[in-house]
């Protein structure tokens, strides 16, 4: 049975605003960085022609990434991003390699790719890029004599340190985002999943077994008498069987299925690509495993649970998560009307 949800979706969400309001930001600097060069620099000289090129290429660059960003291509962007960030700094030694002795700041620009990479890619690229330009500050240092009276040391030391910030920062991000999304999808009694994501998850099966011609089967149950259970022994020992139950759909589950607590003693299980005869048998596993789970509180041993299943199946019984699970429900009402630890499949009468 699935435990836990994917972070991708959301941490890519928080990450596409943020570099929403990088680029623009990006954009107006490098505006100003042309307007630098053309007041500082004589016209027709050597360094306003070839800086002038190289402002309007990134400016290029940043444009596209706004375009992809546009286009829900968030990948794209940041990778065109942080190619600003690596050729700004490298074009500039390029077409002047006095700038390490003149004005040491292009040099210190290369911790900025280090700094995007670090906020919207993965640790993995973070490093490599890092090591790339350390091996090419190296490069530089070794081959250009000009640059000799940089203090390199220094200035490899804080490359080597922004780095190191950059992937403990960019790990630390992700591990907030973990701990957020599991305290957002998960429920916090059982560790099952929430109604929320219960809601969202059958969407996803829904729009997949209508783009492949796959079915979806559902399961609603709840537990029989849950009330007499709280009122004799206590919520604390609601709160038990609860915990037990999810334990216990962890078990016999199998990874496909996707179990959780839609509310109070309510339970749902999607199954996808299941026939009937897979959903019943789900349904009769369920059905015959809780009432021999041996739950204990205080020191007492509690009633054997049972619950009542009503179970429905796309696209056979609803074309929407919202029809699926009314039909579900109304058929565990019928199984509480039956005589209750059962359940019924529906039909649409």
């Amino acid at each position: 049975m699935q435990k836990n949800g994917t972070l991708t979706d959301d941490l890519v969400a928080i990450r596409t605003k943020l570099l929403g309001i990088i680029l623009p930001t990006v954009l107006l600097l490098l505006l100003a960085s042309a307007l630098i060069v053309i007041l500082v620099n004589p016209p027709r000289s050597y360094e306003r022609t070839a800086y002038g090129f190289l402002i309007a290429f990134l400016f290029v660059l940043g444009s596209a990434g706004c375009v992809f960003l546009h286009l829900n291509r968030y990948k794209t962007a940041a990778l065109l991003t942080i190619a600003i960030g690596v050729l700004g700094p490298w074009g500039s030694l390029v077409l002047d390699p006095n700038v390490g002795v003149q004005d040491l700041f292009p040099l210190v620009y290369v911790t900025v790719p280090v700094l995007l990479s670090s906020t919207f890619l993965t640790i993995g690229p973070t490093i490599v890029l890092a090591v790339l330009q350390l091996v090419g500050l190296v490069y530089v240092m070794l081959c250009s004599p000009v640059l000799h009276e940089v203090n390199w040391p220094s200035l490899i030391a804080y490359v080597c340190i922004v780095t190191v910030i950059g992937v403990m920062m960019n790990g630390i991000n992700v591990m907030h985002m973990r701990k957020l999304q599991e305290s957002a999808i998960h429920d916090f009694l059982t560790g099952l999943f929430n109604r929320r994501f219960m809601q969202e998850a059958l969407d996803r099966k829904l729009l997949r077994g209508n783009r492949r011609a796959q079915t979806v089967g559902l399961i609603i149950f709840d537990i029989d008498r849950f009330k007499m259970c709280n009122d004799t022994y206590g919520h604390g020992a609601g709160d038990a069987v609860l915990q037990a139950i999810a334990e216990e759909l962890f078990e016999i589950l199998d990874l496909s299925s996707i179990a959780c607590r839609i509310g109070g003693d309510e339970f749902a299980i999607i199954i996808p690509e299941a026939s009937e005869e897979s959903l019943s048998g789900n349904a009769r596993l369920v059905g015959e495993s809780l009432p021999r789970l041996q739950i204990h509180y205080q020191g007492k041993t509690l009633e054997p649970i049972t619950v009542s299943q009503g179970l429905a199946m796309f696209p056979r019984d609803g074309e929407t998560a919202t029809e699926l699970m009314l039909h579900a429900d109304s058929a565990l009402m019928q199984a509480k009307r039956e005589g209750r630890n059962r359940f019924v499949v529906y039909r649409n009468e």
